[in-house]
């Protein structure tokens, strides 16, 4: 499996569709192949008979990988469970999917999941989602890099309100994650998109690779992007551009908080030009699914993701920020409830209190 799992990444995508044994069958009879197996066994006619269609992202993105990574970690040391993993629209299609039962389990994002859960912002038309689950949270971390040109006339996120600076904003495509991050950051401080044009700025709504040229060409002065530490085209637009990297005050951070938001401290020199540490506004990729997902089923997945960080790894670099400790902190999947096969498992190993 391990042989597998590092071809992953580098191959192509059909192999990925294949590693996930998509559209396949259980092995009839099979158990539980890690150690300290649980009392849960796999035969056929079981709740796990089927294979289990896993909601991810676009082909070709580190979501699709992930799901990939993750089905195969999962289904190589418990041949009993088998996944489908299917593209979709990340955090916010994937919640969707699980409320009209056309996906099983699905990536997500701890704000998301808030807003899933409470039917706010991209859910305020569609409502509250009733009935979803974390499974398991804290996959990875990813910090909100806000994106500053020296010449904008911002030394405080603070400032663009306060002075009424004639900006020219950058977003990602509307509807998406960091989109709206970027109105609530924009509400936190007291505006919004129609201050700015009002004030003589503009708005743009595109995708990152044209944010960075933009940066590059002078015309961006401000803009947001989820970022782990090391990520190498933010990395590369500070060093080449100009860009720096703006902090959150205390008062932005706890709104953000309020909308399902972890907040860390992004460390010195994580990028070109950033001497000191940043507060900054995190999401962390989680697992999700809805109470109908059968307890064998969600004990035997989180298990095998717990016991296997370093076939993660290998699988994807972006699981080397899994923090195994803090996985089955409801807070940290946006307030959701561990699903109960989860929880037995997490009481088990000690993560939860019976």
């Amino acid at each position: 499996m391990k042989k597998l799992l590092g071809l992953l990444v580098t191959l192509s995508i059909p192999l990925a569709l294949t590693a996930c044994g998509n559209n396949s069958t259980g092995t009839p009879g099979g158990t539980l192949s890690s150690s300290g197996d649980s009392e849960y066994s796999y035969e056929v006619g079981s709740p796990v008979d089927k294979s289990w269609r896993f909601a991810t992202l676009s082909i070709g993105s580190a979501w699709y990988f992930y799901g990939a990574t993750l089905a195969d970690v999962v289904s190589g040391n418990d041949n009993g469970l088998v996944f489908d993993v299917i593209p979709n629209s990340g955090g916010v299609g994937n919640m969707l999917l699980l409320q009209n039962g056309d996906a099983d389990i699905g990536l997500g994002l701890n704000c998301v999941n808030a807003w899933a859960a409470a039917g706010m912002l991209a859910f305020e038309e569609n409502g509250a989602i009733p009935g979803l689950r974390g499974l398991i949270g804290t996959l990875d971390q990813m910090y909100l890099g806000i994106g500053v040109s020296k010449g904008s006339g911002i030394k405080e996120i603070r400032d663009i309100t306060e002075k009424k600076l004639p900006i020219n904003l950058y977003t990602r495509e509307t509807g998406s994650a960091s989109e709206y991050t970027t109105r609530l950051v924009l509400e936190s401080i007291g505006c919004s998109y129609d201050d700015i044009i009002a004030w003589g700025g503009s708005v743009t709504h595109t995708d990152f690779a044209s944010v960075a040229a933009a940066c590059q060409d002078g015309k961006c002065d401000f803009f947001m992007q989820y970022v782990p530490v090391g990520h190498a085209a933010f990395a590369e637009l500070c060093a080449t551009s100009g860009v720096i990297i703006g902090g959150l005050d205390e008062q932005s951070l706890a709104f953000l908080r309020g909308r399902g938001y972890s907040v860390a401290t992004m460390p010195p020199n994580s990028f070109s030009g950033q001497t000191e540490a940043v507060a900054c506004a995190c999401i962390s990729t989680s697992i999700v699914t809805t109470e109908a997902l059968p307890d064998e089923v969600a004990y035997r997945i989180v298990k095998q993701i717990y016991e296997n960080p370093d076939d993660l790894t290998l699988g994807h670099p972006g699981f080397a920020g899994f923090d195994r400790e803090n996985c089955a902190n409801s807070a940290l999947l946006g307030g959701l409830p561990i699903h109960d096969g989860a929880a037995k498992y997490y009481q088990e190993i000690g993560l939860l209190k019976s």
